[in-house]
């Protein structure tokens, strides 16, 4: 059965990501309120988080690391788990992920084009009881179709009129349900425009997904150079983040960001709809309300991005 003909790849979990909101944690981990034996801080696919809405979703050939689909999650500081299995039949078979000191857990195969995975996590804890199991299932299917091409023309869009300091230009780009303000965007935008200049991002794509509602996820590594008008002081930095993208009149236009941000730094706060944290020794540029511009360690960042 090809369902169940994947090699096992066994690594260190590299990125570290959340789906948080301004209010509070929301996950795929989701667990029953009655158990209440353990959670998860995160759990993802190939580094790719997704709202809890998202029953179905599709990655593409094209945009999968050597070929694999990595499922990695961290069970949340406090809890301890005596057991994490994940199935990719519909619980017909479980897996034993590898399983790391702190928590985090990874499971890679190789997929089958086409092929539908479902996909479940299972944690139990020393008195036999578990997460809510049902409530992590995904649906899963890797598609040969090319999407790259459609990430890459947007947030080429989207990067020259951001460093063009066009902000008409980068709101058309701008989907009108954005998840969030518009109206605060696009006023991050201009204060951006006016706090930073000479502003260069370079950037990769890693990882593509879309969900069944028609949202488009994207990883994005990249490097940010800007310079401070306030003070003459130039930053760089280097991260991983996430946009979602919705099919727009013009093609793909941007529906949500998360933190660190490329786009709307000055109003960071109220402009992204979660955190991609990242294993790696991280970093944020953090743009103030009076257009001073600092870089701080990334979990410092966060929190003063929190606080504002």
């Amino acid at each position: 059965m090809r369902a169940k003909a994947y090699t096992l790849v066994f690594a260190l979990c590299g990125v570290l990501s959340l789906w948080i909101s301004r209010d509070a944690l929301a996950g795929w981990g989701i667990f029953d309120s009655k158990k209440n034996a353990t959670s998860t801080d995160y759990f993802q696919i190939n580094n790719l988080t997704f709202d809890t809405t998202e029953s179905k979703i599709t990655l593409y050939q094209d945009m999968l690391p050597n070929g694999l689909i990595s499922i990695r999650g961290k069970v949340a500081d406090g809890t301890k788990p005596v057991k994490i299995q994940i199935s990719l039949n519909g619980k017909d078979r479980w897996e034993d992920p590898k399983v790391s000191e702190d928590g985090s857990f990874e499971l890679s195969f190789k997929p089958a084009i086409g092929y539908p995975y479902d996909i479940y996590l299972k944690i139990a804890d020393a008195d036999g009881k578990t997460n809510d199991v049902d409530a992590t299932h995904k649906t899963l299917v890797v598609s040969d179709q090319p999407i790259s091409m459609a990430i890459k023309e947007a947030l080429d869009k989207l990067i020259s009129a951001y460093r063009n300091k066009d902000v008409r230009e980068f709101m058309k780009r701008v989907s009108d349900d954005f998840a969030g303000d518009d109206a605060v965007l696009d006023s991050a935008i201009r204060k951006d425009a006016t706090y930073l200049d000479d502003v260069d991002i370079k950037y990769s794509i890693s990882s593509v997904a879309t969900g069944a509602n028609g949202n488009v996820y994207a990883t994005v590594f990249f490097n940010q150079f800007l310079l401070s008008v306030r003070t003459g002081v130039a930053f760089k930095n280097t991260a991983t983040t996430e946009f979602v993208f919705r099919t727009g009149d013009t093609g793909l236009k941007l529906f949500a960001m998360k933190n660190p941000l490329i786009f709307g730094l000055s109003n960071a706060g109220d402009v992204a709809t979660g955190t991609v944290y990242s294993a790696t020794n991280q970093f944020i540029i953090i743009l103030e309300p009076d257009g001073s511009v600092r870089k701080l360690n990334f979990s410092d960042g966060i929190q003063e991005i929190n606080a504002l």
